[in-house]
C-alpha cells in the first residue's frame, strides 16, 4: 500500500538545518517540500517535492503545510535544546531520542560514495586505523570561517597527537604552500555528509559541519562569533571571544538583540584565532574523559 502523507514540511535554510530536520521527519513521515536541497533527499526514504514544481499545488491538495523555526522557540534561544530536538518538537514528536540518529539515520551512504571515500582517504595517505580530524574554515558568512591560523594550527595539534588533518573546501592558495596539511575539494553533499560522518574529531566554524557532526555524535571543536545563534550539542566544545556578550541573541529577531550583536562586531569578537596548545588541551581532556570540559 502506497504511504500516505497527512502533512507538508517546508524544508528550508542552510545545510544544517535541513540535515538537522531529516531525523525527524523520517519518524513523521510527512511529505517535504524541499527548496534547493534535492541531492541529500535523493539518499533518503523521504517523499520529497521540489518548490519550484509544477506538481506542488495538485501535491499539496488537502495537506497542512508546516514551517517548523527554531529561531522562534525559546528552549533553542536559551540553549536547552539543539535544532534536531527543536525539529522534533516542532512537528509534534514526543519522547524525541537525540541518539536516535546512531540506530536510525534517515541519510543512506551509496557504496559508491562510501568507496570514493576509502579511495580518497587511501590517496591522502593515510595510514589504516589512523584518527582523522576534519577541518572546515568554510561557513556561509565571513565573520564565521575559520582564519588560515586556526586551520594550521589544528593541523598541527592533529598531527602533534596522531590525527591525520584533511581540510575540506574549495583549494585556496592562502594555503596551498602548507605540506602538513591534506586538502579535499569540490565535494557533493553527501560526500560531505559521509567525510564527517566518518571522522574521529571536527574542527570548524559555527555552520552546517557543526550540525551534521553533532547529529553523526563526532566530537567537535567550534569557533562561535558574534552571529551565532545558541546551539546547545553534546560532544561539543564552543570557543567564545573574551569580549564577546554571550547573552541569548539572535539579530535575525529583536532590536535588542541587533544591538548587542553591533557592539560585538565593534569589538571585533568574530576575529579570533584558536592556538595548537588549547586545540591539543582539548584532544588530550576528550580522549582521558570522553567529553570536553566547561572551559579552558
Amino acid at each position: 500500500m502506497k504511504k500516505r502523507y497527512e502533512n507538508a514540511v517546508e524544508v528550508s535554510g542552510g545545510l544544517g538545518r535541513v540535515v538537522s530536520m531529516l531525523p525527524s521527519l523520517s519518524i513523521k513521515g510527512d511529505l517535504a517540500i524541499t527548496q534547493g536541497w534535492e541531492e541529500l533527499f535523493y539518499h533518503t526514504d523521504l517523499n520529497a517535492i521540489e518548490g519550484g514544481s509544477l506538481y506542488i499545488e495538485k501535491a499539496l491538495e488537502n495537506k497542512d503545510v508546516v514551517r517548523p523555526e527554531p529561531y522562534h522557540m525559546a528552549a533553542y534561544r536559551k540553549g536547552e535544546k539543539n535544532l534536531p530536538e527543536c525539529f522534533a518538537e516542532a512537528l509534534g514528536i514526543k519522547g524525541y531520542d537525540y541518539q536516535m540518529h546512531k540506530r536510525n539515520n534517515p541519510i543512506k551512504i551509496p557504496a559508491a560514495v562510501e568507496e570514493w571515500k576509502n579511495s580518497m582517504l587511501r590517496d591522502l595517505g593515510v595510514a589504516e586505523g589512523t584518527p582523522v580530524m576534519i577541518i572546515d574554515s568554510g561557513a556561509s558568512t565571513e565573520v564565521r570561517k575559520l582564519d588560515r591560523d586556526t586551520v594550521i594550527n589544528a593541523a598541527t595539534a592533529a598531527r602533534n597527537l596522531g590525527y591525520h588533518p584533511i581540510h575540506i573546501g574549495e583549494i585556496d592558495v592562502f594555503f596551498s604552500d602548507e605540506e602538513h596539511l591534506s586538502w579535499i575539494a569540490g565535494t557533493s553533499i553527501i560526500e560531505y555528509i559521509t567525510l564527517l560522518s566518518s571522522a574521529d574529531l571536527f574542527v570548524g566554524g559555527d555552520s552546517a559541519g557543526l550540525h551534521i557532526s553533532a547529529l553523526y555524535g563526532v566530537p567537535s571543536i567550534i569557533k562561535t562569533t558574534s552571529t551565532s545563534g545558541i546551539k546547545y550539542y553534546p560532544n561539543v566544545f564552543k570557543f567564545v571571544h573574551p569580549l564577546h556578550q554571550n547573552s541569548v541573541e539572535n539579530c535575525r529577531l529583536y532590536g535588542a538583540e541587533q544591538r548587542k550583536t553591533a557592539e560585538n562586531l565593534a569589538n571585533k569578537c568574530n576575529f579570533y584565532t584558536i592556538c595548537a596548545e588549547n586545540i591539543e588541551k582539548l584532544i588530550n581532556f576528550y580522549k582521558e574523559n570522553g567529553s570536553f570540559p566547561e572551559s579552558l
